[in-house]
């Protein structure tokens, strides 16, 4: 049989076109089938999930997306914090008081799908912007109820409006921490050269040290610390001490430091020795005093404080500082003064 020119390319076209289709159909068959026959993954039959952390200012709000729909919420302390669940997926976590909780979600089956803890702080946006634009060496965190200063400044005025800042934001002078660093260049004749220098000094407003004695015994016991020091990349022994706050008396602040760092109080207090830390480039004083008639109580240390407390016998505390054991300065100063005086309290 024979074909026009026509005929033939009808033909090749057709066959073309099968030949086309043949082969898709044998490429796609296998995916289909692979698809077909894997499962789904299967959601975790215990319901864990992991906990993550929140961090929120107060009566500020966060939207969490969670991995399948919700159907109920669980908040440890809802004065903290709460949870609304928007949709089947969603949620809104929002901060309320200062402190810590934590917000669980289950899914229909009671299975736990997603889990917070949240820690509520105060809202120090306003301020540390404030604060940036007028003092921008200042730096400002929240500690638990109060806030932290820390940072320096060129003059006790500006360290003082820093305070009175954040004496407003959180509602009185008794929750600032006021550490900030008072940096100071005077230019001064020396009398030797009659040269004109400069000098750089460091404005502190002074600490407290605390000598807390225990005389019941036959032997005087001396309540030290252990504690470490970044500055001398270890553990050092110590009397109780630390800065004294704006506004505070010396007793007052050699009162609340005893507290704070032993949970010790004392009947009878008496101060016996006051001298400069270091007077070369530090403006600082320490004032000594004894502390009697102790009574034992709850310590109340900072966050990043960890001391251990302990009773040491004077004569150990001796040979302790002839060894080098005790290298404070400040330590050293009240041991000897008790080895010295002791007799005649």
């Amino acid at each position: 049989m024979k074909y026009d020119r026509s005929q033939l390319a009808m033909r090749t076209v057709l066959a073309l076109s099968a030949a086309v289709l043949l082969i898709l159909n044998s490429a796609s068959s296998p995916v289909a089938a692979a698809e077909s026959d894997t499962p789904p993954p299967a959601p975790l039959a215990d319901g864990s999930a992991k906990t993550r952390f929140l961090s929120l200012g107060t009566g500020k709000s966060m939207i969490v997306d969670l991995p399948r729909e919700a159907k109920d919420v669980l908040v440890a302390n809802p004065k903290i914090a709460n949870a609304v669940i928007r949709s089947a997926q969603r949620a809104y976590i929002i901060g309320g008081d200062v402190g810590q909780t934590n917000v669980v979600f289950f899914d229909a089956a009671g299975l736990q799908i997603a889990a917070y803890d949240i820690a509520v702080k105060r809202d120090l946006n306003g301020v540390r912007a404030a604060l940036r634009q007028s003092l921008p060496g200042i730096q400002i965190e929240g500690v638990g109820e109060g806030v932290l200063l820390t940072g320096s400044v060129s003059s006790p005025v500006e360290a003082q409006q820093a305070g009175d800042v954040a004496a407003r934001l959180v509602g009185g002078a008794d929750k600032v921490i006021n550490s900030i660093i008072v940096r100071g260049r005077d230019q001064v004749m020396l009398k030797v050269n009659v040269a004109e220098v400069r000098r750089d000094i460091v404005r502190h407003p002074g600490s407290v040290v605390v000598l807390a004695v225990d005389g019941r015994g036959k032997e005087p016991q001396i309540l030290l610390e252990v504690q470490y020091r970044y500055t001398v990349g270890g553990e050092i022994w110590e009397l109780p001490a630390g800065r004294i706050d704006p506004g505070e008396t010396e007793l007052a602040g050699a009162k609340r430091e005893l507290l704070e760092e032993t949970g010790f109080t004392a009947r009878s207090w008496k101060r016996i020795l006051k001298f400069y830390a270091s007077p070369g480039f530090l403006a600082e004083t320490m004032s000594v005093f004894l502390a009697r008639g102790l009574k034992a109580g709850i310590a109340q240390p900072e966050a990043d404080e960890v001391i251990d407390v302990r009773f040491v016998p004077l004569s150990k505390a001796l040979k302790m500082v002839k060894t080098g054991q005790i290298g404070d300065a400040k330590t050293i100063c009240g041991v000897l003064w008790l080895k010295q005086y002791g007799d005649s309290l």
